[in-house]
Formats: C-alpha cells, structure tokens, sequence
C-alpha cells in the first residue's frame, strides 16, 4: 500500500533515525506509530497484532532508543525502565509491542566481551532495611563527582590503604590512632591546641638544622640528675 503521507498513528522520523535506517535498509520503508519497517507487507502481519514478546538482535543505539533487527528487517525500540542492563550492538534481547511501540524489557544474551552496565534513566536507590547488602569483586571501582557516607559504625579491615587526596577534613569529638610506627614527611607542620598538649615518652630528640625556639611566660627544665647545656655561646639575661 503507497502512503502519500504520514497518518495521526505514523511517526515522522528525525534525520538521524532516517539516516540510520537507511543505512542499514536503502531507502524502502514505512512508519507504524514507533515502529519502523523495511517491507510495507509487514505491516499487516501478526507480528503486530498480538502483544507477545519476540527475540530481536540490538544493531545500534540512538539518543531515544536503539535499533532492533529480526533478520533484516530493522525496528526502532525504546528500553524498559525495568531493563536496567544496558543493551549493546550485538546483543540478543527480547521485546513487546505495546500500544504501537517497541520495548526492549531483557537481554537474552551477549556474544561479546563487553561488561554489563546497569544503566537507570532516573536516580537509582538499593534498599535492605531489614537485612544485610553484600558487594563481592576481584575488584571494585567506584567513580562519582560527589560521594556522601553517613554510617553509624564503619569497620574496615585492610593489608594497605593508598589515598592520594587534594583536601583532607577530619571533625570528630575524639581520635584515637594505635599503631607500631608513625611516620609523618610534610614541608610545613601547624599545631594549634587551646588548652594543654600532653607527651609521654621514653626518649624525645628534637633536631633543628637551623633553630629551635621556645617561647612562653614560663619556661620549666627539671630533671632528677643533670641538666647540660653546651655551646659556643651562651647568654642569659
């Protein structure tokens, strides 16, 4: 059947989707609501008279769906929000005509290599209230713009951490650090305490290559034995 032109059930395709389909059928097709054809003769075929799913071949994607293939006969389809792997050329997914439009709900299968990506149109919320989440991987890569934490308890049990950070805060109420060596390298160091900085230790060495000063209203040096001083000079007063 000639159409001289597009009816209220036909969709007018942009020019990147006629591009697309050209492509991959010549020119010869037709538009039934969402749904593109290669051969006007299919357009009365069963294949849109039932609502029944079908296995389709993924061809490629566009900005509002992807491209399906049965053979080749090419359809446009949009994924379900339910169909949160997103489908890549090559794959074998299943799809229903629902109210003139083709919806990719799973993907059957993969024959390439490439990772599964869940993709969600809108934000994506994992929910076990009264239960426990469990991430298992080799390895684990996490890449946001901006990440938010809020954990009453955290424990984290590690061999190494490497944390390379432009801007480190810390605000808590109280920090406690337990280790066997601290080692601290740092260009500039700036302390400030508002009441009193408390040091136990065994034996305190303090080099300075160039000066050391103290400086308080009261300045204290007990020591039970000897108290040396040595130097070249020395002024008191």
């Amino acid at each position: 059947m000639a159409h001289s032109g597009p009816t209220r059930s036909e969709t007018v395709l942009s020019a990147g989707m006629i591009s697309i389909l050209k492509n991959l059928t010549g020119d010869n097709m037709t538009v039934i609501g969402s749904i593109q054809l290669s051969n006007p003769a299919l357009a009365g075929s069963s294949l849109f008279n039932s609502t029944q799913p079908s296995a389709y071949e993924v061809r490629a994607r566009t900005a509002d769906g992807i491209m399906l293939a049965q053979g080749e006969v090419p359809f446009f389809a949009k994924i379900a929000l339910s169909c949160l792997i997103e489908p890549e050329p090559g794959d074998r997914v299943l799809a229903s005509p629902i109210d003139g439009t083709l919806w990719v709900t799973t993907i059957l299968s993969r024959s390439s290599e490439l990772p599964l990506k869940l993709l969600a149109a809108t934000n994506l919320h994992i929910a076990a209230p009264n239960g426990t989440l469990t991430l298992s991987a080799n390895s684990l890569a996490i890449q946001a713009s901006r990440t938010r934490l809020l954990l009453d308890d955290v424990l984290h049990i590690g061999r190494v951490v490497t944390a390379h950070i432009g801007t480190l805060k810390l605000f808590g109420s109280l920090l406690e650090t337990l280790v066997e060596r601290v080692l601290l390298q740092a260009k500039r160091s700036f302390r400030l305490l508002e009441e009193t900085d408390h040091l136990r230790a065994n034996n305190i060495d303090y080099n300075a290559t160039s000066s050391m000063s103290l400086l308080a209203e009261n300045t204290f040096i007990t020591a039970e034995n000897t108290v040396r001083v040595d130097a070249n000079q020395i002024h008191m007063g």
